[in-house]
């Protein structure tokens, strides 16, 4: 499907699906002309190679459920040869605003896997840790420039969208699973 920049907001591949509903015999993407430069950073690894993953567990510092979750996860990719070595984040120290918005900002991770507090306030959404929060528009900025192929926030109102209304502009602030899908990630599951 190649459709015009001015229309590239409007997910027409999801429209033909669900008008078909899985009847359709090809996959559908879309491929967007732009008379903008074609961002020249590489996405994470999605093809033969290893693919990185950023794990993030207990950033208020009450969650013993979210370490245990993340250590299992640890062991589970690691075993898997499709992951290299999973970098994680875990407890108060380690989950501070600066440090996991550089991790996020770093373009290295095809999965980032959040088990921690979210707080859902629509535009005003946020994944809670214990030096504040780090909203919608921080998560927004952080992973735009080379997003995860995956984001996993295992966390409560994680998957809580506001009602749908149309883009107006640059930088609008969206609820934790528009930002994450309008900053280019293609999995958000909350």
């Amino acid at each position: 499907l190649t459709i015009d920049d001015a229309l590239k907001d409007i997910p027409w591949e999801l429209m033909l699906e669900t008008a078909y509903a899985g009847e359709i015999p090809f996959c559908v993407g879309r491929s967007v002309i732009t008379s903008q430069d074609a961002n020249p950073i590489r996405p994470p690894m999605r093809g033969p190679g290893k693919i990185k993953a950023l794990l993030i567990a207990d950033p208020t510092g009450n969650l013993s459920q979210a370490i245990r979750e993340v250590e299992w996860l640890i062991d589970t990719l690691e075993r898997d040869d499709r992951f290299f070595k999973p970098d994680v984040l875990i407890g108060t120290e380690d989950c501070t605003r600066i440090r996991l918005l550089n991790h996020l900002a770093s373009g290295e991770y095809g999965l980032v896997h959040y088990s921690g507090h979210t707080h859902y306030a629509c535009e005003r959404s946020a994944w809670q840790i214990k030096d504040g929060e780090i909203t919608t528009d921080q998560l927004t900025n952080a992973v735009q420039m080379a997003p995860p192929a995956l984001v996993f926030s295992s966390s409560c109102e994680s998957a809580e969208a506001s009602e749908a209304k149309p883009i107006d502009f640059e930088d609008q602030a969206f609820d934790l699973p528009s930002a994450f899908l309008q900053a280019g990630v293609e999995a958000y599951i909350g």
